[in-house]
C-alpha cells in the first residue's frame, strides 16, 4: 500500500483552517505522519487553540518557524527590541 505525508507549514493561529486541513488528513488513510514546518503561531487571534489541537496528537513532528521563535525570544527575554509590553502580552495570552 503507498505510504504518504503531510505537510503543514504557516498556520499562523488560524484555528479553524487547520481543523479543516487536519480533518481532510484525517480521512486519508494513507497518510501515516504529519511534519509542521513551522509559524504555528503570530498573526491569527486563535493561537492557544491551535497549539491545543496541534499538541493534542501524536503524530507531528515540528520545526520552530521564525515567527515561533520570535515569540520564544520575547518570552525568555532574548528579544533584544522588546521594550516589555509584548512580554506581558504574550505571557498573559498564550497558554504553552
Amino acid at each position: 500500500m503507498e505510504k504518504k505525508i503531510a505537510i503543514l507549514t504557516d498556520i499562523h493561529g488560524n484555528h479553524s483552517a487547520l481543523d479543516a486541513v487536519l480533518n481532510e488528513i484525517d480521512h486519508d488513510k494513507k497518510i501515516e505522519h504529519i511534519y509542521c514546518l513551522g509559524d504555528l503561531v503570530g498573526i491569527g487571534y486563535e493561537t492557544n487553540e491551535v497549539l491545543a489541537l496541534l499538541f493534542s496528537r501524536d503524530d507531528i513532528s515540528y520545526v520552530m518557524g521564525n515567527h515561533d521563535e520570535a515569540i520564544m525570544d520575547i518570552l525568555s527575554g532574548r528579544e533584544p527590541y522588546s521594550k516589555g509590553k509584548e512580554k506581558a502580552i504574550i505571557s498573559g495570552s498564550l497558554r504553552i
